[in-house]
């Protein structure tokens, strides 16, 4: 995991055209406004960093901490953000159609007013978020998706795949690339090691030997 604690070094190498930054540590780093189009930052620490109103469109953040970060009025447009720690992440506002979001963590995300159509969110935890104005039409969930237990997807037109269906996608054949086709099918409920139960009716997270804030904090130890 490397360092960088300069802000304009990253843009500087952006522009020159190095888009590979997997692995690297930015926490608390001001971003606002930058545009990062199809940059990697897979596997890598941004707690807290300010990423108001940027591009990140096309983006690639597998399994990226971005705890707590500022993300309103961001544009991830077709990012991939899956198996992501986006904990308490300002999104308010942010237009994220078609965006992964496989496997994610979204407790307590705002969410307000964020644009997510056709947005993949099977297996992401949404417990705790804020979806007020939230446009989730064709947005796809299933099963292990969590929810808020007041939050409703009625009347919202999203998408509901089950089991069923997920393991049809996740066994045919590669063939010619549809909507379906470009989405990351998870199945096992585990965040970066760790693995957990999913109890329908109570709609909740039970973690097998550590509770969730414990986990949290043991991920951002282990990632940064």
């Amino acid at each position: 995991m490397r360092e960088l604690k300069d802000q304009y070094r990253i843009l500087r190498e952006y522009v020159a055209g190095n888009k590979n930054w997997s692995q690297t540590t930015l926490a608390k780093v001001n971003l606002k406004g930058a545009i990062l189009k199809e940059i990697n930052l897979n596997n890598s620490c941004l707690i807290e960093v300010n990423l108001h109103s940027c591009n990140l469109e096309k983006a690639s953040l597998q399994a990226t901490d971005l705890y707590n970060c500022n993300l309103e009025n961001s544009r991830l447009k077709n990012a991939n953000l899956s198996g992501a720690n986006l904990g308490q992440v300002n999104l308010r506002n942010a237009h994220l159609e078609k965006i992964n979001l496989t496997d994610a963590y979204l407790r307590d995300a705002d969410l307000t007013g964020a644009y997510l159509r056709d947005a993949d969110l099977r297996g992401a935890c949404l417990q705790g978020a804020k979806l007020d104005n939230a446009f989730l039409v064709g947005a796809i969930y299933n099963n292990e998706t969590i929810f808020d237990p007041d939050f409703s997807v009625a009347n919202r037109e999203m998408v509901c795949v089950d089991s069923y269906e997920d393991k049809k996608l996740n066994s045919a054949t590669p063939k010619a690339s549809t909507k379906s086709d470009n989405v990351l099918v998870t199945k096992n409920m585990s965040y970066r090691g760790v693995k957990y139960e999913f109890q329908p009716q109570i709609k909740d997270f039970k973690m097998a030997k550590l509770n969730s804030q414990q986990a949290l904090m043991k991920y951002r130890n282990q990632l940064c």
